[in-house]
């Protein structure tokens, strides 16, 4: 049985979830765990301190360690709103890596919410009718609306229980006078209502909180109320009266996790305010976090898994809706990404080169949206369609994942990519070396279906003499136009994995 596990490294705390995957692919959860380390202490936005880092370091590594321990492959580590907007974000995310043995990959506020989304609406017995989903972090909230095939509006706001506390801080008992807690009110509201009026457009028929902070909040009001959901009311009149203890007498508080009394008053007011927002009257709870939708994303990329949970890939869902955003072409698209694919795993049969099937995804995606900064300007479409990869909003990727993308889409024409070219700034030297290795391929993809007619049905790669390749394209018809372009394109990169390519074409 394969054993899956996810770290979850955020602002306030971070989270380990250990689970089977079952034959029938749903996931049984066998670990989960927490610390609190409070990575964002400090200003957020800022440098991330050096003891902060320390502790996710211990904790990051004690968690991959226990992982490893229980036999999970692969561990997947995100990091979310402290470490995507620290100065140090790269220095972070090294000292993880060494640290750990593992990559920490640094996830979009947008994409944290549709992970989260995920998890709840998966894992929930919930109301039919799309469900708005609100996690309170440290540093960001998200809230998220739609149903079982994905949320259809995901907003990220930078204000959560720390970021807010460090904004507009109480006394220094931690206490919230009248003048204090409106400012905290006001601060809050003024940064969610554009958020709250766009998935309150989303027409959902629930609402369902989650994290540390909405776990904490209600579980003060089960203790007080009996009721397992929380009303706007009963949440408001929980804050009026945290607001005027101090931050030893809120640490007494039954069902208050004492490690958050200093910014529990925060952290549920950003919650009121997301709820008044919404025009929402209550919110239901559920324990279900990014972590749990970082493994249902894992399983769901393959094809059996989604035909158990339904709905097309939410990665596929991305690229196509970006592709129709721009007007593509999607049957030459989709047969440049077919031929890109095929030429991809031949050359890896061939033991050329030793790239993932993850690394195969990215190109196949890269090749769907190669062409779309046509839509502004087909001279210097590579350099647009860059541009509008790089600053779309891709739910499925990682940031990192969309710059590979975004970095094959530049280079499929003109310049070819080298070390230290800004259209490779932000990637990893891994990352820039595979970049390096495979945009020969897109290139001979996007050549072979230059008059995009899709004629040609097959490619074939083999080894020549010495150091060289054979490549060869059957096609239903004279192919000279691709010809010529197979042609030009060698004459710009003559060579595939260090192999000079020579090229034939046959009839069907």
């Amino acid at each position: 049985m394969e054993r899956i596990a996810a770290i979850d490294l955020g602002t306030n705390s971070v989270r380990l979830a250990v689970a089977d995957v079952l034959p029938d692919h749903h996931l049984h959860l066998i670990r989960n765990s927490k610390e609190m380390i409070r990575l964002g202490a400090g200003q957020i936005g800022g440098r991330l301190a050096d003891d902060a880092l320390n502790r996710a370091e211990v904790a990051c590594a004690g968690f991959v360690e226990l992982a490893q321990q229980l036999g999970a492959n692969p561990i997947l580590a995100g990091a979310t709103s402290a470490v995507r907007e620290a100065e140090n974000r790269d220095e972070a995310l090294q000292r993880l890596k060494a640290a750990t043995g593992i990559d920490f990959h640094v996830i979009a506020g947008v994409e944290e919410g549709r992970l989260v989304h995920l998890g709840v609406v998966m894992n929930e017995v919930l109301p039919d009718g799309p469900v708005a989903v609100i996690d309170i972090g440290g540093g960001s909230a998200e809230i998220a609306c739609g149903g079982r095939d994905g949320a259809d509006v995901v907003e990220s706001v930078k204000l959560g229980a720390i970021r807010l506390t460090q904004a507009q801080p109480p006394d220094a008992k931690g206490r919230y006078g009248p003048k204090r807690l409106a400012a905290l009110r006001d601060y809050a509201r003024d940064r969610v209502f554009r958020s709250t009026e766009r998935v309150g457009r989303c027409g959902f028929t629930s609402v369902v909180s989650t994290s540390g902070t909405a776990e904490n909040l209600f579980e003060i009001a089960r203790a007080a109320t009996k009721s397992p959901g929380l009303s706007g009311a009963d949440l408001t009149a929980l804050i009026n009266t945290m607001a005027r203890m101090t931050t030893a007498d809120r640490a007494r508080i039954p069902g208050i996790n004492p490690e958050r009394a200093d910014i529990i008053v925060a952290g549920a007011v950003t919650l009121e305010q997301i709820l008044v927002g919404l025009g929402a009257k209550s919110s239901a709870f559920s324990p279900c976090t990014l972590r749990d939708g970082m493994l249902l994303d894992f399983i769901l990329r393959r094809g059996a898994a989604r035909d158990v949970y339904g709905g097309t890939p939410v990665r596929e869902r991305s690229v196509r809706r970006l592709l129709s955003r721009f007007q593509g072409e999607e049957a030459h698209a989709e047969q440049v990404a077919r031929l890109a694919r095929s030429l991809f795993d031949q050359t890896r049969d061939l033991g050329w080169h030793a790239y993932t099937d993850d690394d195969r995804e990215l190109l196949g995606y890269a090749a769907m949206l190669h062409d779309i900064g046509i839509a502004i300007s087909p001279s210097a479409h590579h350099r647009h369609g860059h541009y509008l990869v790089t600053s779309a909003t891709l739910p499925g990727f990682a940031q990192n994942e969309a710059a590979v993308m975004a970095a094959l889409v530049r280079f499929h024409r003109k310049t070819l990519p080298r070390p230290g070219h800004p259209g490779l700034a932000g990637l990893s030297p891994a990352e820039q070396g595979m970049v390096i290795d495979i945009t020969p391929i897109l290139r001979l993809a996007d050549a072979l279906d230059r008059t995009q007619s899709g004629a040609v049905l097959s490619v074939r790669v083999e080894r020549g003499k010495g150091h060289t390749a054979i490549l060869t394209a059957e096609a239903n018809a004279p192919i000279p136009y691709e010809t010529w372009g197979i042609h030009r394109a060698l004459t710009a990169c003559p060579t595939i994995f260090g192999r000079t390519v020579t090229f034939r074409a046959e009839s069907a």
